[in-house]
């Protein structure tokens, strides 16, 4: 009976709860905040949203296809939807708890996967790293094509990247 009761809170908790604070801001607006909200969303700039949100996903993507690649090396085989939906819960923790969402992903890991906590965390957590350095060498090997280096031959004229050298970087930051 209480393995029922615990699966029904489970499911009917989280719409619920997302149902009463919905209302809960709903009542606590006021009926010129309230148009207000109305006339912005229907002025906003459409193609504007769906491209941020295109690759606010592409973000989500790829950082998963990340930590897949890592959780591979450490032998363990997890898909990338469920991944994807990790990396989802870890930032909507981080809404409400800052630097709590690698801690809530390890632990979605491993309570649907099997993976260990420590070896989850330490992935997110190389992961965390290797960020930051991974963005700028896309910024900087990336563009290969069109943005001369910054370095210069010996008569002063400006160079391009080799473009083979350029996709052997894309490969490996994607």
């Amino acid at each position: 009976m209480l393995k029922f009761a615990l699966k029904w809170f489970k499911n009917l908790f989280p719409p619920l709860l997302g149902f009463f604070l919905i209302y809960y801001s709903f009542t606590n607006t006021s009926v010129e905040d309230r148009n207000t909200i109305y006339l912005t969303i229907t002025n906003v700039s459409y193609p504007y949203v769906i491209l941020s949100v295109f690759f606010g996903m592409l973000s989500h993507i790829s950082r998963s296809m990340r930590w897949q690649q890592m959780l591979s090396l450490l032998g363990y085989k997890v898909r990338i939807s469920n991944l994807i939906m990790f990396v989802l819960i870890a930032f909507l923790s981080n809404l409400g708890i800052p630097r709590s969402g690698e801690i809530l992903r390890a632990s979605s890991a491993t309570f649907y996967n099997n993976i260990p906590f420590e070896k989850s965390f330490r992935a997110c957590d190389v992961l965390f790293f290797f960020a930051p350095r991974a963005f700028l060498r896309f910024l900087i090997f990336v563009p290969c094509k069109s943005v001369p280096c910054l370095m210069f031959t010996s008569d002063k004229k400006s160079c391009f990247f080799n473009i083979e050298f350029c996709t052997t970087w894309k490969s490996f930051i994607i």
